[in-house]
């Protein structure tokens, strides 16, 4: 497949069959632990109409692959937030994944309004007006671009498609003027790190692992140090970034069908099975929570980009100067103070002719 048969745009399901395809791309990335079961076809709470709404709300950061049939191969979810360039500032994966959660009852009836105005009457100026006050109150004072989730199907792996979303998040935050690109990466390979030691998940574990290369002085993780090709650079480990919860019932039949002979005990109610996560059993609550530690980083701009394109540098020479304003009454408007004062009574085209004189 060549790359340049792909394209990519905002994130758009056509019809429930590639939202489910969406649910598998998913399972196939993250596993079937973190990825809860779709909805059915006409439930309107999490279901196609509400992720097409979300996506419509933000365009700018959720995206998706297509190859040159029209089919999804891939996907990319971002978040507008702030950071203040200060490494210790970054927060886990669970704060900036709450950019875009809303209250149930405004997200339905937003949901609602946007299949009526857009899915039904074929009329989207009707929805703007509405999620304007909406994206300003996610979107105000952010400087960064933060990465949640890139998902590729497994069939088109190892194609450049990763990068091209990269660079696609890049080029959004370029547009809008943000200053950064952060990620919280996740060690893929560090499940199997702990799966060949036998090992327990800990916090220094995990840093000594993030920060081990091998004879070439290339980190041995895959995914950082694919991260680090792309003109990323890592800053540090987040312990306890992300959490999944579930039930016990869950997490025995989740044991029976995925990885059955990796699953170890290292501590009481503590399990291990070859992946970045580590199950903690609570038995007095009745539930399972798989917790994950990401490394922070982010992608480097390059050059600042210029708000404002530069004229060339023989021309630089020629700009004339900015006129000075005075700030005169309203029924005189504004003139370029050249010393010459228009008579008193003498408006609009007839006080700009006098003063251009």
């Amino acid at each position: 497949m060549q790359q340049d048969r792909t394209s990519c745009g905002r994130r758009y399901f056509r019809n429930h069959d590639e939202f489910l395809r969406w649910f598998e791309i998913r399972s196939a990335g993250f596993g079937d632990w973190y990825t809860p079961p779709p909805p059915r076809r006409w439930k309107l709470s999490g279901g196609r109409h509400m992720e097409n709404c979300i996506a419509a709300v933000f365009p700018e950061f959720l995206h998706e692959l297509r190859d040159e049939t029209g089919k999804p191969i891939g996907y990319l979810a971002t978040v507008p937030g702030y950071w203040n360039g200060d490494v210790n500032s970054l927060h886990t994966y669970e704060y900036i994944d709450e950019t875009f959660q809303f209250r149930h009852w405004k997200m339905m009836a937003l949901t609602a309004w946007y299949v009526l105005t857009t899915e039904w009457l074929r009329l989207p100026r009707l929805f703007d007006p509405v999620v304007r006050r909406l994206r300003a109150s996610r979107m105000r004072g952010a400087n960064a671009i933060f990465l949640l989730a890139i998902l590729i199907d497994p069939e088109y792996r190892k194609h450049g498609l990763t990068q091209r979303l990269i660079g696609h998040a890049k080029e959004a935050g370029r547009q809008l003027g943000y200053e950064y690109v952060v990620a919280p990466f996740r060690p893929n390979a560090y499940g199997d790190f702990k799966l060949a030691r036998k090992a327990a998940h800990s916090d220094e574990l995990f840093a000594q692992y993030s920060r081990m290369t091998d004879a070439q002085g290339r980190l041995i993780d895959p995914w950082l140090r694919a991260v680090v090709r792309m003109g990323g650079q890592l800053y540090r480990p987040v312990p306890h970034s992300f959490a999944v919860r579930g039930s016990i019932e869950r997490f025995e039949r989740f044991r029976q069908e995925f990885r059955r002979n990796d699953w170890y005990s290292p501590a009481h109610d503590v399990w291990e099975c070859g992946e970045t996560c580590t199950w903690y059993v609570d038995r007095a609550r009745g539930e399972v929570l798989a917790v994950e530690s990401n490394v922070w980083g982010r992608f480097a701009w390059g050059r600042k980009p210029r708000l404002f394109p530069a004229p060339p540098r023989w021309k630089r020479h020629l700009r004339r100067p900015q006129p000075e304003m005075v700030a005169y009454p309203r029924r005189l408007r504004l003139r370029r103070a050249r010393g010459v004062e228009a008579p008193l009574g003498v408006s609009g085209a007839s006080r700009r002719r006098f003063a251009s004189r």
